[in-house]
């Protein structure tokens, strides 16, 4: 079994398409970028707003459609879905929803620290085959992701472009 990790942004470095309704065409991509992978895969996603949630869609998009992927729910601490901005109230009753279709749930910490996020972006690097992202280029929590990748020499596979694409921005 392969297993991969998702990073990627949040929606404001996604065109701030903060409604989880749009971002359809860019949940396709992510399946279509997962089928190559093979049949037998574990995903996990740290279910932040954004691609960390697409991903967790296209994977139960993906087990509703007969494809045997397991994915995981890597959360930096319980509740952190209660940070997000006043305007992902969808994106937060989306998330509740996808927590409950997850294989596994694995929270890291349970505290809101800077290192809750580290911890699990590290569990998320140690545990994985190989790393699928959504990055474009900038610093903050994406990039140190990859950095961790890249030292435990896992390959990347950066859909930024394809996203951006689908998106339309």
């Amino acid at each position: 079994m392969i297993t991969i990790a998702g990073t990627g942004h949040r929606p404001d470095k996604l065109g701030e398409i903060w409604y989880p309704g749009k971002w359809t065409p860019a949940i396709a991509v992510i399946k279509q970028k997962l089928a190559h992978y093979g049949h037998a895969l574990r995903v996990i996603s740290g279910m932040m707003i954004g691609f960390d949630l697409m991903l967790a869609e296209a994977c139960a998009e993906l087990k509703a459609e007969g494809v045997p992927v397991r994915w995981v729910a890597a959360l930096a601490y319980e509740g952190q879905e209660e940070a997000w901005h006043h305007d992902a109230a969808v994106a937060t009753e989306w998330y509740r929803k996808l927590l409950q279709l997850a294989d596994e749930r694995v929270v890291v910490s349970r505290e809101c620290t800077r290192e809750a996020f580290e911890l699990r972006a590290r569990w998320m690097v140690e545990e994985a085959n190989a790393v699928l992202a959504c990055w474009d280029g900038s610093p903050g929590g994406t990039g140190a992701t990859l950095e961790l990748a890249r030292a435990e020499s896992k390959p990347v596979v950066n859909i930024y472009p394809e996203i951006r694409q689908a998106l339309g921005f």
